[in-house]
């Protein structure tokens, strides 16, 4: 564009341009030309020269703050750059910008001269205002955290460790405090963030990138109106000096297009301040603190020889760093390998190690102030080498250079001499600013690498150090992520992924991350731990802490660093934190968390509107409440202190004091056994009423409010509403101790298993496509096959004896864990709840099922294939192997499926990635989940109306299975119960002090004990033992379908069965090696219930091939049928007076002729007020415990066998449909009168002991209704 005279000069003179560099121009032969983008400059400066500088300082800090401008960063900064570019003097004041109309039409104006930079502005920060907060001094400041900058809030972090530490120094060195300037631009952000409200409310539209768009009327003027208060004095004066610009500061070149583009990517300082004649006005950015920090690096770089210390301290604060945030009791600072053969330290210094899992960690953080930090490294690398192979040869020995006695050590993993570390170094690389750096070393390094922010985010974001040593695991298994991304954007990665980033059977030569993967990663982490953390902070720092909100009225903030768990609520302005530490027994613990304090918890909430009005709770401050049972401060040292607390004859003992530091405290003391007298007998809300009134009566302001005894009137009059608090008194029949820590598989474990599934597929050929039927059926076939190849040598390379008790601890502290729960969710009905106990029920049970069938699994994999390894199972390994082995029957259910043609509507597909998927509709899902409900309801409050105990003589019943077991097994049901029951309490009939799950025994010795405790006689004994033993042999084997005593074998474990299987871990739960037997507690109970649920249904937990067994189990199947309908008919007759029981027509109604072949009718009722008729078949179907039994019942039920029609509803139907066509006749001549005739119904019912699947969701169409025994009163007096 050519520049006409009257225009004004683009060298910036502000002249115009005849009168400025025309002539010069001419005289050179200049034919001077504008671009587009020297244009859009030229235009802008006119613009804003119209208006007054305080107007448009004003406008673009509205248009800049403004959310969706936020990707807006390059447009910004050349609109702040050409106001800049203007002195003050310049500016014509033509015109004004008070109103919003005004601004709109400034604004319309710019936009249509801004230029765009869409190569530039290519990326979207995070949109955020005040949800991440920033702890600095035991302070929160809600900060910017979407910016120009990734790792700002690591760069803070540095901040805080590299300068505050030195404030001293620097303030002598430069006049400049940089922990005032730090606190200065940690409160600008909060400050607007604060006065501003949060913009979210304001659009409603997605947001593009580069987006440019005018500011709402409502957020211009909130804006204005901070800045009309906006008072500079508040900022630390050095801040205003160093970080401010006087307008025409920045120079018309600057503006030039290469010129501005390159700036962009220089480390320039930005202002933070327009200088003016009459003062300072803000400039908004949201990169504060990174302009901060890039200034004091420069700063520091000066300094560098006049502060010695430096150095020192900054290691120093990341070790502060490490410790505030995860528990290493092994950590140790300035540590040097020592060599035992020379007796003296390698010349090299680590700030820091630690032990993770089997690494040692030596960390070395180079100094910030080196020159060529690659140089450096691979100067060091010879050292780190050495490091390694001193470590290994020297048992772990490290110099403390900071210790002035013993200072010497040995590392070992957790005191376990049998196990080896191994050395890892890691180097850390601070820098002085924000300029990105890349490192390309030319020779391979001894140690991980990576700059201090990736380090920082990385142990801010763990949850366990154990964390570490899998992360550097993830970067090995995935090499060929692509070097621009960074650690942190690996970290993130393995975060979300689960540390599973490529899933299915794929090998890629490439992975690329987005470049904005741990920014974004970093945002929802951070945004989602500050909407739980309090607006106060608790104590240390913030960072030690993971939040849940599971309970919805308090949040649970449990320490990384120590033992302690609080809850936190708010109540008006005050902050309570209510909370104790965890280093007690687990009854003291379980005591004071699940029912003092969060019982305490649930009251404040409830009655929270009422208590928030009193004056104490109107004070911004917070109360801690610290809650310790009278058993454990009487028994333990730590505790004297509070010894006067002890409550005698009550239940609770406090104080209550305003601390030193200006916060609130309180100390309970509870007297547990009273306490645990009263929870269990409670069945009103006066406890909980007790405990919310002491508390508040322990704070005398409280006490001397007006409106206290309101409230306290308020709260007793709940006394008799239902509590919510009680303790279960849960009676098992074996002495127990703490929980097990249980390992149960997740989401990694789980993703591992199937790529290994999708691995096995692409190698042996099976392709990928959508299976039904018969096809569906071979291929899942086969997939299974390979899984358990796979399974079997997984296990190979076990200590079988090591490994087989860490499992059975884990199937034993599942099935103690799982019956606690469940006793206590069916003791729950009386209780005050915020949960459906039903939902709980079924799905815990669900999950119990699941994890004890998987784990049984591998326990017979163990048991049949007897690994010789010296190795015992890890915690990682087991969990692994478990998801394996659900995949397993996952697709093992789906092969039944198709095998059985069961309706249950799967199918299976495999992906282009040999991923394996099966699929139910969502329609066929809902009733598995509908019917696991339904099961749950009617196990918790429905009382059973049929018992079996009532069928038969249970004591004749016992006596005639002793003689049959004697005579098949040699020894009487009574006393192999009465072994198992002993086995059970082990550790009670030993006097063993310390609870184990597992037990293990010589043979020799188990029969002498057993014998002299139960005085059953030997040889017994020694056949009950034999017989529970699980044998290797017969684990892979079933019953055979003849009568003869020979045993069908298989290739693997026959999943499949289930009533001819009777080499199962759950009937056979003793597991022999050598001559020793060891056996878990809580499955030699399973068994035993095993054995008495079915006993009590009078049937047996396998086949028995012997036909006295038959015989007796058959005679009691009938006496159970029998006593169905008598049950049946009893609650019929109370209905229906006209009923019959166990009647043929032909022989009911003499004069109808009636066919023979129709079958008896159970029960046949005439309702003659309601013009109904019933006629009910009952049946007693056996429980399926396999998709075989399944089969086998849905077959009986509604197709017969072979489908040939004749089962047991047909033959309802049958007797239906020739009621309906008989019924007048019948009526007739049974002289049955009914209210109307004309309007007769006809209802056919069948009826069983227990609800079925498939009962409950018949596959075909059919007339015939199906309730079990329990609904029957109901459903006759509501059809």
């Amino acid at each position: 564009m050519k520049i006409g005279r009257n225009d004004l000069c683009p060298c910036g003179s502000g002249k115009k341009y005849k009168k400025c560099c025309l002539d010069a121009d001419k005289a050179s032969g200049k034919n001077r030309k504008i671009s587009e983008f020297d244009s859009s400059v030229y235009k802008i400066r006119n613009l804003f020269k119209q208006y007054k500088i305080e107007d448009i300082t004003k406008s673009l800090y509205v248009i800049s703050a403004w959310l969706p401008n936020i990707s807006s960063i390059i447009k910004m900064n050349l609109l702040y750059k050409v106001l800049l570019n203007i002195k003050e003097k310049d500016f014509y004041q033509l015109k004004d910008i008070s109103t919003y109309s005004e601004f709109r039409v400034y604004f319309n104006k710019l936009k249509e001269l801004v230029p765009e930079f869409p190569m530039l502005e290519d990326f979207m920060p995070k949109m955020d205002f005040g949800e991440i907060k920033f702890y600095h001094n035991d302070k929160l400041y809600k900060i910017f955290y979407g910016s120009s900058f990734e790792n700002i809030y690591e760069y803070m972090y540095i901040f805080q460790m590299l300068y505050t530490p030195l404030n001293y120094e620097f303030l002598k060195l430069t006049n400049r405090s940089p922990q005032k300037e730090f606190i200065s631009c940690l409160k600008i952000q909060d400050e607007i963030i604060t006065n501003v409200k949060n913009q979210f409310d304001d659009f409603d539209h997605e947001i593009e990138i580069g987006n440019f768009e005018i500011p709402t009327h409502k957020f211009w003027q909130d804006i204005n109106n901070y800045l009309k208060e906006y008072d500079c004095k508040k900022v630390e004066n050095t801040l205003l000096s160093n970080f401010s610009i006087t307008p025409g500061e920045v120079s018309i070149t600057e503006l030039e297009k290469n010129n501005f583009i390159n700036s962009i990517f220089e480390e320039k300082e930005k202002g933070l301040f327009v200088k003016l004649d009459k003062g300072y006005m803000p400039i908004f950015t949201r990169d504060i603190s990174i302009i901060l920090y890039n200034n004091w690096g420069k700063i520091l770089e000066k300094y560098k020889y006049d502060i010695e210390n430096y150095y020192i301290v900054f290691q120093m604060q990341i070790i502060k760093f490490l410790k505030e945030r995860m528990n290493i009791s092994n950590i140790l600072e300035f540590v040097s390998p020592f060599n035992n053969d020379d007796y003296e330290p390698l010349d090299i210094v680590y700030n820091l190690s630690f032990v993770a899992k089997d690494y040692l960690y030596m960390v070395y953080t180079l100094d910030p102030l080196e020159t060529d930090k690659k140089i450096k490294i691979e100067d060091l690398n010879n050292k780190f080498k050495i490091t390694n192979k001193i470590l290994k040869e020297n048992d772990f020995s490290l110099l403390l250079n900071m210790e002035q006695q013993n200072n010497l050590v040995q590392l070992k993993k957790n005191n376990d001499s049998d196990i080896t570390l191994t050395p890892k170094i890691i180097v850390l690389i601070p820098e002085l600013t924000t300029k990105n750096n890349i490192l390309g070393f030319t020779k391979e390094l001894d140690a991980e690498v990576m700059f201090l922010p990736d380090f920082l985010l990385i142990i801010d974001e763990i949850s366990s150090i154990k964390e570490i040593p899998d992360f550097f695991n993830y970067l090995k298994q995935y090499p060929n992520i692509m070097g621009l991304s960074s650690i942190s954007d690996r970290f993130a990665s393995f975060k979300d992924s689960d540390s599973v980033l490529v899933e299915g059977s794929i090998n890629p030569t490439m992975i690329k991350l987005d470049t904005n993967y741990s920014n974004n990663y970093r945002y929802e982490s951070l945004k989602k731990f500050w909407g739980l953390y309090p607006d106060k902070n608790y104590y240390g720092h913030p960072r030690q802490w993971t939040l849940d909100n599971e309970s919805g009225y308090s949040i649970r903030m449990t320490s990384k660093i120590s033992s302690e768990v609080s809850y936190y609520l708010k109540i008006g302005n005050i902050d309570i934190y209510i909370g104790s530490h965890l280093d007690m027994s687990y009854e003291q613990a379980y005591l004071t968390y699940t029912t003092i304090i969060d019982c305490l918890a649930y009251n404040l909430n409830k009655f929270k509107n009422e208590i928030r009005d009193l004056v104490f709770f109107e004070e911004d401050n917070k109360l801690v409440i610290k809650v310790f049972p009278k058993s454990l401060v009487e028994t333990n040292d730590k505790y004297k202190f509070i010894s006067h607390l002890i409550p005698n004859n009550q239940i609770y003992k406090t104080d209550f004091t305003r601390t030193k530091f200006g916060f609130y405290g309180m100390r309970m003391i509870y007297n547990d056994q009273l306490a645990l007298d009263k929870f269990k007998i409670i069945k009103n809300r006066s406890m909980e009423n007790h405990t919310l009134i002491k508390f508040l009566s322990s704070i005398p302001l409280v006490t001397q409010d007006n409106k206290f005894n309101t409230i306290i009137n308020k709260i007793n009059s709940t006394e008799n509403e239902k509590c919510g608090f009680t303790v279960q008194d849960v009676q098992l029949r074996y002495i127990n101790g703490d929980l097990l820590k249980l390992h149960t598989p997740n989401t990694k474990d789980f993703k591992l298993a199937r790529n290994t599934i999708a691995n096995l597929c692409r190698e042996n050929n099976i392709k990928p496509g959508k299976y039904h039927d018969e096809t569906g059926l071979r291929t899942l076939n086969k997939i299974i096959n390979l899984i358990i190849k796979e399974l079997e040598k997984e296990i190979q390379n076990f200590d079988f004896i090591k490994s087989i008790d860490f499992i059975i601890n884990q199937i034993d502290g599942l099935t103690h864990e799982y019956q606690i729960a469940h006793k206590k969710l069916e003791n729950s009905i009386d209780l005050k709840i915020d949960y459906n106990i039903s939902e709980e029920l079924a799905q815990s049970e669900k999950e119990f099922l699941t994890y004890h069938r998987n784990i049984r699994y591998l326990i017979e994999l163990f048991i049949s294939n007897q690994p010789n390894g010296s190795d015992c199972i890890k915690i990682d390994e087991f969990q692994y192997i478990v998801a394996l082995i659900d995949w397993l029957f996952s697709l093992h259910g789906m092969s039944d499926n198709f095998h059985y043609n069961l309706n249950l509507e799967g199918e299976v597909e495999i992906t282009d990635l040999y991923l394996v998927n099966t699929y139910q509709t969502e329609d066929m899902q809902n009733k598995i989940s509908r019917f696991g409900l339904y099961k749950a309801n009617k196990k918790i409050y429905e009382n059973k109306i049929f018992k079996f105990s009532e069928v038969v003589n249970i004591d004749k019943y016992i006596s005639e299975l002793d003689k049959l077991f004697k005579e098949e097994f040699g020894f009487c049901f009574t006393n192999m119960s009465k072994v198992l029951d002993l086995l059970s309490n082990w550790q009670k009939m030993k006097n063993k002090e310390d609870f184990k799950f597992t037990h293990i025994e010589n043979k020799r010795i188990l029969i002498e004990e057993i014998n002299k405790l139960e005085k059953i006689p030997v040889n017994e004994i020694i056949n009950i033992l034999n017989y529970l033993v699980l044998d290797k042999e017969k684990v892979k084997t079933t019953i055979s379908n003849d009568d003869s005593k020979k045993r069908d074998i298989h290739k693997i474990i026959p999943i499949w069965e289930h009533y001819k299987r009777d080499y199962r871990y759950v009937i056979r739960p003793l597991i022999s090696k050598g001559d020793d037997i060891l056996w878990g507690v809580c499955s030699t109970i399973k068994t035993i219930d095993i054995w008495a649920r079915a006993i009590s249904h009078y049937n047996l937990p396998y086949n028995i091939q012997n036909k006295k067994f038959k015989k007796l189990m058959n005679k009691n199947l009938k006496e159970i049928q029998d006593y169905l309908v008598d049950v049946a008919y009893e609650i019929v007759k109370e209905n229906i007076k006209k009923s019959y029981k166990e009647k043929e027509l032909f022989k009911l109604d003499r004069k109808g002729n009636h066919p023979r072949d129709l079958g008896d009718y159970d029960i046949l009722a005439f309702d003659i007020n309601r013009n109904l008729v019933f006629n009910i078949e009952c049946k007693y179907i056996k429980n399926s415990y396999c998709m075989k039994d399944s089969k086998r019942d849905m077959e009986k039920i509604f197709y017969g066998k072979n489908r040939n029609g004749k089962s047991y509803v047909s033959k309802v139907e049958k007797r239906h449909r020739y009621l309906e066509d008989n019924l007048d006749q019948l009526i007739e001549n049974l002289n049955i009168k009914f209210v109307n005739p004309d309007e007769i119904k006809l209802i056919s019912v069948f009826l069983t002991i227990n609800p079925l699947f498939w009962t409950k969701y018949p596959p075909i169409e059919t007339v015939v209704k199906f309730i079990d025994i329990n609904e029957l009163d109901s459903f006759i007096k509501q059809i």
